[in-house]
């Protein structure tokens, strides 16, 4: 058994990690920015209230899974500075006698493009959005103190995480659902990686099970296959909605006229790191990950996408839950 610090907890790759490792029977520690663990696991884990931003109490603890991040369309560089990159220095220095830390970093490390990412095709000078700049200048931190310090890393680059207890990219999904239309920012008709939180969990569980594996590597993490956006976001809201949806895309060239308009009228959940987002391929190299790692388990998009509707409408993800962001941890 380990001591394992968890940052990111409530969220959902955090949510994932924590209950599969509390099955493993680890020793977790969750940082969170509330006041106390939902209720399912609060007499199983120690819970400290830290916000990144601000100082991390001191922490005794074999590895770290550093799952916690400003992850958004929008807000200053500030802001995501002071989370990703000051709030990384922070629980380095704040916790003691780890030997190991795992990052969750993210395939927004890369610009968009045709040609397969590899890990070494991260350029911080390509970059345009604030979360990846700011995730990518927490991978430098993290190699830095580790090499200083002599600790061990791992990094993990997953791209468009999905699963149940998603309480971020499904609703957006469902609320692209009009009636029998699916209004889209974009045809979507771009070749992708997406990474199963299924997937991304048997990786750090392998490296928790033997921490000597991927010593200071940076890998990506993704479904072994690539998809076509598309498809995947037709199949799953038809599937959620019950019913074969017209998909009617809003053409890119007037999105990005009227966009910034929009957004001085009303809070618009379309921004232009979305539309980017949702109409340019990314496909990462899977080469690394699959030599370093045992992926022959690997699910699929395919394979999970009824259990997400399941969950969806069990959690009762409708455009109402989304609105007041009623969605339980554990739904």
């Amino acid at each position: 058994m380990m001591k394992i610090v968890v940052t990111g907890a409530t969220g959902f790759v955090g949510g994932h990690l924590t209950r599969q490792l509390l099955k493993l029977g680890h020793q977790i520690t969750c940082l969170g920015r509330q006041d106390s663990p939902p209720d399912q696991i609060k007499d199983r884990v120690r819970w400290i209230q830290s916000d990144l931003s601000e100082a991390v109490p001191n922490i005794d603890c074999d590895m770290i899974i550093h799952a916690a991040a400003k992850a958004d369309d929008v807000g200053s560089y500030l802001s995501f500075h002071n989370v990703n990159v000051k709030g990384t220095v922070k629980l380095l220095e704040a916790c003691k006698e780890w030997k190991k830390v795992i990052y969750i970093s993210s395939g927004s490390v890369y610009s968009h493009g045709s040609a397969q990412k590899k890990e070494q095709d991260a350029d911080l000078h390509t970059l345009e959005n604030h979360y990846g700049k700011t995730k990518l200048m927490a991978e430098e931190v993290i190699k830095t103190h580790c090499k200083r310090a002599d600790k061990d890393f791992t990094i993990l680059r997953p791209r468009a995480i999905y699963g149940t207890h998603d309480r971020v990219l499904l609703p957006r999904l469902v609320s692209m659902i009009k009636g029998n239309m699916l209004v889209t920012p974009g045809d979507l008709n771009v070749q992708c990686s997406l990474t199963s939180v299924k997937n991304l969990v048997k990786l750090v569980q392998q490296l928790v099970e033997k921490p000597t594996l991927a010593q200071r590597l940076t890998v990506n993490v993704c479904d072994i296959k690539s998809y076509l956006l598309k498809q995947v976001i037709l199949d799953l809201c038809e599937m959620l909605a019950g019913k074969a949806l017209d998909h009617r895309p809003i053409p890119v060239r007037l999105l990005r006229m009227f966009t910034p308009l929009l957004n001085t009228i009303q809070e618009n959940r379309i921004t232009q790191q979305a539309i980017d987002y949702l109409n340019q391929p990314c496909v990462l190299s899977t080469s690394l990950m699959q030599s370093t790692f045992d992926t022959n388990q690997f699910t699929t998009f395919e394979n999970e996408l009824r259990h997400i509707v399941e969950w969806a409408k069990e959690a009762n993800v409708g455009q109402n839950a989304i609105a007041q962001k009623a969605l339980s941890w554990t739904a």
